[in-house]
């Protein structure tokens, strides 16, 4: 299933840049912008900013695919999957727009591929990899230079 993940990985890709240059995208990303110190940004504190986001991204997956969908899914079976994206979904209300519509296809999907190969592991890196593109983008169009310096 990994080549599934890749190839959803970089399809991902035109989606999050368009999204990126829409001005509710740059109001609300990167999530680390309180960093950001005069347009500049330690590549340091983003590695460590990035790692600790990572932590979102298991706590979420294990969360929405491993609890609700797999647990529910004792008793409904692949119905689980409505029960498991509709709160999922819910959760990214206050994102762009266009980020929480598309929740719902990418929920759906990062579900229905978890329940095929039961583990949501892949589904976090490629969850994860889309929100450290968005992080990077956002900071493209904020013109946010990069320094070593703490």
């Amino acid at each position: 299933f990994a080549w599934i993940y890749v190839l959803l990985f970089i399809g991902a890709i035109p989606m999050v840049w368009w999204a990126s240059q829409q001005s509710s995208f740059v109001a609300k990303y990167p999530l680390c912008r309180n960093a950001i110190e005069g347009g500049v940004l330690s590549i340091q504190v983003f590695i460590m900013y990035q790692l600790a986001y990572g932590l979102v991204f298991v706590s979420g997956e294990s969360f929405w695919r491993g609890y609700m969908l797999f647990g529910a899914g004792r008793q409904l079976g692949r119905n689980a999957l409505i029960i498991m994206l509709i709160p999922y979904v819910i959760a990214h209300f206050g994102k762009p727009p266009v980020e929480t519509v598309g929740a719902m296809g990418a929920g759906l999907l990062l579900g229905y591929l978890a329940w095929e190969h039961r583990s949501f592991w892949l589904g976090v890196f490629v969850h994860w990899g889309v929100g450290l593109m968005m992080d990077c983008l956002a900071l493209v169009e904020r013109n946010v230079q990069w320094t070593l310096e703490w």
